[in-house]
């Protein structure tokens, strides 16, 4: 079965028809003023093979609690 694209008149349209004019309009507000901010990645969270990638040194494993006595 070959699925056919929807225009967004058509989408929208539905919405309107399930949902209600006022609450499809201030969705679409609220998801068009209030983004989201993505987090950057730092690159201390970054694992050792994406580190090695990008040309960064590897960061030593945590230290266990042996390893504080020594």
């Amino acid at each position: 079965m070959i699925q056919t694209a929807r225009t967004p008149s058509i989408v929208i349209d539905a919405a309107i028809a399930e949902y209600g004019a006022r609450r499809v309009l201030m969705r679409s507000l609220r998801v068009l003023f209030l983004r989201r901010k993505i987090p950057t990645p730092k690159g201390d969270a970054l694992p050792n093979h994406l580190r090695r990638d990008i040309g960064l040194p590897p960061v030593a494993p945590p230290m266990t609690g042996w390893d504080y006595l020594r």
